[in-house]
C-alpha cells in the first residue's frame, strides 16, 4: 500500500485516531494500529482499499456493519467505530496483540489436538450467538480468527455480507471475491445469497480440519477448481493424515463438511457441543463412547491463605495477594475448579485437618503453603495434598527478591498443573507462554489494593482506590490494575459511600482503559455491567456486559452474583437471578456476600422464612457480617420476629460504623414498630450529615416511607 493513501487515512481520521503503524495487509484492507485520542486506548482500524471502497458506497458498508455491531459475545472482536471520512470506509476494532490462528499454523505447522478442540468450540459459540442474531459471518477463515491471551476471537463480521452485496455474490467473479475459497461452502461457491448458519459451520470445519492435518481439505491450481471440489470431492479422513485423531472428531469433522448443508450440524451449538463431547472423550465403561456412564465433575482444588510469617501485620497483603493470584492463575487451567477467593479465605488463621476443609468444600486436592520477608528477600514455601488420605504430592521453596513474588506464583501454578496432569488425564497441561513482566513496585501496590478492597469496608475500599492509582500510575499498561480501580470504586457506589455522579463514570473509564488492554477481562466487563445498571438505568447493555463476563470467565463468581443482584432483582426476574446465585455459590460455596445475596432474593419475593434460614446460615459462618445483620433486621418486620428485628439492625449499624444505608434501615424499623422518634432522630441526623458527605436520598426517602 502507497505512503500517499497511508497518509490520506491518517488525516481523514485525524480528529479521532493518532496512527502508531501498519498492523498488516490483504487483499481488500489495510490494517492500521492506532490510538483512540477520545478514549486514551490503542486499537486496529482496518481500512478498504480504494477500489473496493468504490464499489462497496459508503451508505452500503455503514449499514452492514452497523448491523453487525450489535454483536456482544466473548469470542467475537467488539466493533468500536466505522464510517467514512474524506473517501476512506473504515471500522475500528480493540487491538489485539496476539497473533491470528493462521499466524500460528504458519509457525507450527499445525495445532495439539486439545488446543485446536477448545478454539473451534470457542469459535463454534460465537457463531452460534451470531446467527441467532440473523447474522452469518460468511468468511470464517484462520485469518479471521484472533488469538488473544490463547483464546479465539472472530473478527470482520459484516465485512463478507456488505462484499457479496457489492459483487451481487458471484463468487468466481475476478473483480471482488465473496469468502476465501479454501474454506467456501459448496452453496456459497454456487452463487446462493440466501446463506445461512450452516455454510459458516462448513467454513469451520475446514479450518478445524486444517489446525488438526496441518492443511486444508482440498487444494487446486486455480479457484474454480478449488470450488468444485467443495461441490464434488469428499475431504480425507483426518485419521488418514493424523492417526492420533479421535473417530468421534473425525466424524464430527467429516459431518460439518457434509456436501449438503441439511446433512451437517443444523446449529452452531450442537456442533459446539459435540466438540465439547470429543473433549471428554469416551465414557468410563464404554467402549466407543456411545454408551456407559456419563464423567463425574472434573478435579478440585482450593488454594487456602498462605501464612505471613513475616511477624509483621504490614506484609499481610503480601501473603493474602500471592494466595489470591495463585487461584486466579490455576483457575486458567481446562479442566480443573478452582474453589474462589471468598470461600478460601474463610480458614485463614484457622488450623483445621486439610481432610475436613476438603470435605466442606468438596475439593479433591488442598494448596496451601507461607510467605516470609526479611531484609528484601522473599521466601514462598507451598504444598500440594491429596485430600483423599492426607499425603503431600508435592513440596516447593523459593527464595526470591520481593520483586519476584508475581513469578513465584506463576511458577508454583505451572508446576501444579503438572503435577495434576500427571495423575489426573482431564487436567490440560499449562499453555507454554512466558509469564508477563509487572513492574514490582506497581505489582506491590496492586496486591496491597486488592488486600484493602477484600475486606470492603468504606474506609478500605477508599486506602485500595489509592493503591490501584499508584499502581497504575507506575504502569498504566497493566490491565488488572485498572480492573481492579473499577471494582472498587463500583463498590463504593453500591454501599452508598459516595455520590453516584462521583465514582460511576470513573469506574466506567477504569473498565473500559482496563479493556482496551486486555479485551477478555470478565473484571471489567463486570464492572461494566453494574454502571450500566445501577448508574445509566440501561437494562440491555448491562445484560450484554454480565453475559460477556460469564462467558470470557464462567468461573468468575462474582459475574454471576452481581448480574442477579444488579440487573435480574431489579428486573423481578427472580428464576433467572436464582439460578445466576446458584452458580455462584457453587463457584464459592462459602463466600457470606453469596449467601446475604440469597437471602437478599428470597425477601425480595416476600419469602421471609427462606431468607431467614439462609441469614442463620451466614452468621453461623460469619456472625460480623453486617449485611446478614441488616437483612435479617429487614426480613423479621415483615415475619412473626418484630420485636427482635431492630436488634439485628442496630447491629448492622454498629458493624457497618454507622453506614448511611445502615442508619436508615434501622430508623425505618423504627417507624415501622412504632419508636417515631427515634426514627425523626436518625432522619434529622442523616439529613445534618448529608451538607458534609454524600447520604443517598433513597436513605432519607426510605425512612419518611
Amino acid at each position: 500500500m502507497s505512503t500517499e493513501f497511508s497518509e490520506q487515512v491518517a488525516a481523514a481520521l485525524a480528529d479521532r485516531y493518532r496512527m502508531v503503524g501498519t498492523v498488516g495487509a490483504g487483499g481488500m484492507s489495510i490494517v492500521f494500529r492506532a490510538e483512540d485520542l477520545k478514549h486514551g486506548r490503542p486499537v486496529a482500524i482496518k481500512v478498504l482499499k480504494p477500489w473496493l471502497a468504490s464499489a462497496l458506497g459508503a451508505r452500503r458498508f455503514v449499514r452492514e456493519i452497523q448491523i453487525a455491531s450489535r454483536l456482544q459475545h466473548p469470542h467475537i472482536l467488539p466493533l468500536y467505530d466505522s464510517g467514512e471520512a474524506g473517501g476512506v470506509l473504515y471500522h475500528v476494532m480493540p487491538y489485539v496483540a496476539g497473533e491470528s490462528v493462521r499466524a500460528q499454523l504458519s509457525r507450527e505447522g499445525r495445532f495439539s489436538i486439545p488446543e485446536a478442540l477448545r478454539l473451534a468450540r470457542e469459535v463454534a459459540g460465537g457463531l452460534a450467538y451470531a446467527h441467532a442474531q440473523g447474522i452469518v459471518h460468511r468468511d470464517i477463515k484462520p485469518e479471521n480468527i484472533l488469538l488473544s491471551s490463547g483464546h479465539a476471537l472472530i473478527c470482520d463480521f459484516g465485512i463478507a455480507r456488505a462484499i457479496s452485496l457489492a459483487a451481487g455474490d458471484t463468487p468466481t467473479d475476478p473483480g471482488i471475491a465473496i469468502g476465501t475459497p479454501a474454506y467456501m461452502s459448496p452453496e456459497q461457491a454456487c452463487g446462493v445469497s440466501d446463506l445461512d448458519g450452516r455454510s459458516d459451520i462448513y467454513s469451520l470445519g475446514c479450518v478445524l480440519f486444517e489446525m488438526l492435518a496441518g492443511d486444508v481439505p482440498f487444494r487446486g491450481p486455480t479457484v474454480p477448481a478449488v470450488l468444485a471440489q467443495h461441490n464434488t470431492v469428499q475431504p480425507p479422513s483426518l485419521r488418514s493424515v493424523r492417526t492420533e485423531v479421535p473417530a468421534a472428531l473425525a466424524d464430527a469433522v467429516a459431518r460439518a463438511l457434509a456436501k449438503l448443508p441439511e446433512h451437517r450440524f443444523p446449529t452452531a451449538a450442537e456442533f459446539a457441543a459435540v466438540l465439547e463431547r470429543a473433549t471428554l472423550g469416551p465414557r468410563a465403561g464404554s467402549a466407543d463412547g456411545a454408551a456407559g456412564t456419563p464423567p463425574g465433575p472434573p478435579p478440585a482444588i482450593v488454594v487456602l491463605p498462605f501464612a505471613n510469617l513475616s511477624g509483621a501485620a504490614e506484609s499481610e497483603y503480601l501473603s493474602d495477594g500471592i494466595s489470591e493470584e495463585l487461584i486466579q492463575a490455576l483457575s486458567q487451567i481446562e479442566g480443573l475448579q478452582v474453589v474462589a477467593r471468598t470461600s478460601a479465605f474463610v480458614f485463614k488463621g484457622k488450623r483445621e485437618d486439610v481432610r475436613a476443609i476438603a470435605e466442606r468444600l468438596r475439593v479433591n486436592f488442598v494448596l496451601d503453603g507461607s510467605v516470609r520477608v526479611a531484609g528484601g528477600r522473599l521466601r514462598v514455601t507451598a504444598q500440594l495434598v491429596n485430600a483423599a488420605d492426607g499425603y503431600q504430592l508435592w513440596s516447593g521453596r523459593y527464595d526470591r527478591e520481593v520483586g519476584d513474588a508475581f513469578a513465584v506464583q506463576d511458577e508454583i501454578a505451572r508446576t501444579i498443573a503438572g503435577v495434576l496432569q500427571a495423575r489426573i488425564p482431564g487436567v490440560a497441561a499449562p499453555r507454554p507462554t512466558p509469564a508477563p513482566a509487572r513492574d514490582p513496585a506497581a505489582y506491590e501496590a496492586y496486591l496491597k489494593g486488592r488486600h484493602h478492597w477484600a475486606k470492603r469496608t468504606p474506609q478500605a475500599i477508599a486506602r485500595a482506590i489509592g493503591h490501584f492509582e499508584r499502581a497504575i500510575a507506575l504502569a498504566p499498561e497493566e490491565a488488572p490494575s485498572h480492573a481492579a480501580l473499577a471494582d472498587a470504586l463500583v463498590t463504593l457506589a453500591v454501599y452508598g459511600s459516595a455520590a453516584p455522579a462521583q465514582v460511576m463514570p470513573r469506574a466506567q473509564l477504569a473498565a473500559e482503559r482496563a479493556l482496551a488492554l486486555d479485551v477478555r477481562s470478565a473484571e471489567a466487563q463486570t464492572a461494566l455491567g453494574c454502571v450500566s445498571a445501577l448508574y445509566e438505568w440501561d437494562w440491555p447493555a448491562a445484560g450484554d456486559h454480565f453475559r460477556v463476563a460469564v462467558g470470557l470467565n464462567p468461573e468468575y463468581p462474582t459475574a454471576h452474583q452481581w448480574s442477579a443482584m444488579h440487573l435480574l432483582v431489579p428486573l423481578a426476574r427472580f428464576d433467572e437471578a436464582g439460578a445466576a446465585l446458584d452458580r455462584a455459590r457453587a463457584l464459592d460455596p462459602l463466600s457470606p456476600a453469596v449467601l446475604t445475596s440469597e437471602a437478599a432474593l428470597a425477601f425480595f419475593r416476600r419469602d421471609y422464612e427462606a431468607a431467614l434460614a439462609r441469614l442463620d446460615d451466614v452468621l453461623e459462618l460469619d456472625p460480623d457480617f453486617a449485611a446478614a445483620h441488616y437483612f435479617l433486621g429487614q426480613a423479621r418486620l415483615w415475619s412473626s420476629e418484630r420485636q427482635s428485628a431492630c436488634d439485628a439492625l442496630a447491629r448492622s449499624a454498629a458493624l457497618s460504623g454507622d453506614s448511611a444505608e445502615s442508619v436508615a434501615g434501622l430508623a425505618y424499623g423504627k417507624a415501622v414498630t412504632g419508636d417515631r422518634a427515634a426514627a425523626r432522630a436518625a432522619l434529622e441526623a442523616l439529613t445534618a450529615r448529608s451538607a458534609e458527605s454524600y447520604v443517598s436520598p433513597a436513605r432519607i426517602a426510605q425512612i419518611h416511607l
